[in-house]
């Protein structure tokens, strides 16, 4: 077995872990912010090459339209969002960060 084959493999299972591991550490429970109890969040990373992407998605199970405001640690600036009754939206927050980890903040109003 070639040294390459052997370093792509660690590799791949190093990325996988760490997605995994962001996956089951953030639930819509962990995320700050002020929103109603039929809002639900999700963060995620993904890989995009030459970085990780952050992206949040926002599902709304209310009657009524939210408009929220989406903030992260490694990326201060707000990002507005608005979602109708019974869709979902997915905002990045961040293009080729070189950290998958990220902390959102996600505040939502009807």
């Amino acid at each position: 077995m070639s040294r390459a084959y052997v370093s792509s493999r660690v590799a791949s299972g190093t990325v996988l872990l760490a997605g995994l591991a962001l996956a089951l550490t953030a639930t819509a429970d962990d995320i700050p912010g002020h929103r109603p109890a039929c809002v639900s969040v999700r963060p995620h990373a993904w890989n995009a090459g030459p970085g990780w992407n952050h992206l949040v998605t926002v599902r709304n199970t209310c009657t009524a339209a939210v408009h929220c405001t989406v903030t992260t640690d490694a990326n201060p600036a707000p990002t507005p969002v608005d979602v109708a009754p019974g869709s979902e939206e997915t905002v990045n927050t961040f293009l080729h960060s070189p950290a998958s980890g990220f902390h959102p903040t996600v505040d939502c109003t009807q």
